[in-house]
């Protein structure tokens, strides 16, 4: 059982053995006997084999809760630390590196011929993954301004897609031979619509970094990259 499980039951009251439920000297279930019915849901009498194991099972969700909130404050300050410090590394030995590790002391049980008896060398990894959320028709609005940039910080794919209800017109533009050439492309601007989708390039943060402050700070209300993974490290 892990060092944090065994915390969390501490606060709990002991579980009795497990039984079905009390029964009185005349065989009675209190559970049953003591119901009372509302509508479509029935409400149990006090059970003294079992209402020890509810108190408990509701003291433990209100533990877990809370330590989910408390876990997701240390989340966010983890994230934010990791990724403040990993742009400082890439800026002061102009490197490209996506992760790093924040290095903790666990305790752990002593064994003296450790050189640290009582903790361990632990480490956080916070990794900053290049993959992005692109609002697509305002960054497409912006593809002239960019120039020859767009293309090293977006990948644009265009596809035909057969628009609905075009199956009758596909059958009679099979039964026609010999389509003049100056029809081919009215037809098929008939049948297909265009969809287009852009996506952040991985080379997007090398890239930003050379565009002029106006354009970036246009570029980072619509291009967001997404929040840091963590994975904690034992060893």
């Amino acid at each position: 059982m892990s060092a944090a499980l065994t915390e969390i039951l501490s606060l709990t009251a002991p579980v009795p053995e497990a039984t079905p439920s009390s029964l009185s000297a005349d065989g009675a279930d209190p559970a049953i006997e003591g119901a009372q019915q509302n509508k479509n849901t029935v409400t149990l009498g006090l059970d003294p084999a079992f209402m020890r194991v509810a108190a408990r099972a509701a003291k433990l969700n209100s533990v877990l809760k809370s330590a989910a909130a408390m876990f997701t404050t240390a989340q966010g300050a983890l994230r934010a630390y990791g990724k403040a410090k990993r742009d400082d590394y890439n800026s002061r030995w102009l490197r490209d590196v996506t992760t790093v590790n924040i290095p903790y002391y666990a305790r752990v049980p002593k064994d003296p011929s450790s050189a640290t008896p009582g903790r361990q060398l632990r480490y956080v990894q916070v990794i900053c993954a290049s993959r992005y959320s692109v609002i697509k028709d305002t960054v497409l609005k912006m593809e002239k301004e960019l120039g020859d940039a767009f293309q090293k910080l977006f990948v644009k794919d265009e596809q035909q897609i057969l628009k609905p209800g075009t199956e009758g017109l596909v059958k009679q533009i099979l039964k026609e031979v010999g389509v003049p050439e100056e029809r081919i492309a009215p037809t098929m601007s008939v049948l297909f619509d265009t969809d287009v989708s852009v996506s952040a390039h991985a080379n997007y943060e090398s890239e930003h970094k050379k565009l002029p402050e106006k354009t970036r700070l246009i570029l980072d209300k619509v291009v967001v990259r997404q929040q840091p993974g963590l994975k904690f490290i034992d060893q």
